[in-house]
């Protein structure tokens, strides 16, 4: 029993030196909340129509683009996710894991001074 516990604690003191600040779990999943720092600066003296993101996933360690649009009717750029606007859960194309965004749009939205729009 000691041998199991120490390689949990152990597995967990590796996952909180990443970014990751709070771990969820149950028997049939795992949540992680981690802090994000979008990849994004507005030019200078122009409005912001879209937000580029870049984004790692915690579980796979895949790396993607995510596009958040901040004005209507801007087309989606090459390897680009669309940001998921209704529920702010990103899935990870590459594992499926789902990963909770919504610090990320609260954080553009801020900086932005505008809603993030479909």
């Amino acid at each position: 029993m000691n041998e199991a516990i120490l390689r949990y604690y152990t597995l967990l003191r590796m996952s909180f030196e990443t970014n990751i600040y709070k771990i969820f779990e149950t028997v049939d999943s795992q949540i992680y909340r981690f802090f994000i720092t979008p990849s994004y600066q507005p030019p200078d003296g122009k409005p912001m129509k879209i937000a580029e993101i870049k984004f790692e996933c915690p579980k796979c360690n895949e790396k993607f683009l995510i596009q958040a649009n901040l004005e209507k009717n801007i087309s989606l750029r090459k390897d680009h996710i669309p940001y998921p606007i209704d529920n702010d859960v990103l899935k990870c194309p590459n594992c499926g894991i789902e990963n909770n965004i919504s610090n990320i749009r609260l954080q553009i939205e801020a900086q932005s001074n505008k809603k993030i729009v479909k």
